[in-house]
């Protein structure tokens, strides 16, 4: 049987990734014998990456699988030299930007190499930051659209700590719900 919850929680930038947040709290809630088992998955918005990308003022980094296709690479060179060439399976590429440049969305590399995981040959994560300079993570696995985790930023008067109600307050105006997509490390970075 299958229920679901919400849960808000603060981030902390640079301390705790949101990845090993989740897995602990899972871990956490399964550590006692009991009947239930629990599993906590990201919210996330659908987003194609051609909307995705205009919001945000430069992607910083990447992680692509390719993965051979069935039946043919649709005109992605690059990706077929790869994968036939070296005769692989799947190949993982990723990046970081040179620090404030930004990854070059424009090469032909680049282009081929997404368009091939776009044709659901392979999955993306692609991190960048956003006008306000908060981390925007693009998420795109295989036969699923693309997505972007779901968070929502609330101003509170105090200190370093959200307060209480604003955290609750979280819980009853949730972002705009897509589907649940469980990410490991190497999806995503620490949150904002």
């Amino acid at each position: 049987m299958t229920t679901g919850g919400n849960i808000a929680y603060q981030l902390r930038s640079g301390l705790v990734r949101e990845s090993t947040f989740i897995s602990a709290l899972q871990a956490l809630l399964n550590a006692s014998r009991n009947q239930y088992i629990w599993s906590i998955r990201s919210l996330t918005e659908p987003y194609n990456y051609e909307d995705w990308l205009p919001t945000v003022e430069r992607v910083t980094g990447f992680e692509l699988r390719l993965e051979r296709p069935n039946p043919h690479y649709r005109g992605d060179e690059i990706a077929e030299q790869l994968l036939e060439g070296i005769r692989l399976e799947y190949a993982r590429l990723s990046g970081a930007e040179l620090p404030g440049e930004g990854v070059d969305v424009d090469s032909t590399i680049f282009i081929q190499a997404l368009d091939h995981v776009l044709h659901d040959y392979g999955r993306a994560s692609l991190r960048a930051l956003d006008r306000q300079g908060s981390e925007s993570v693009w998420v795109k696995l295989r036969n699923q659209v693309g997505s972007v985790l779901a968070r929502q930023r609330r101003q509170a008067i105090g200190g370093d700590d959200a307060p209480t109600e604003v955290i609750r307050d979280a819980l009853y105006d949730p972002p705009r719900l897509g589907d649940a997509i469980l990410l490991g490390d190497s999806d995503e970075t620490s949150g904002t």
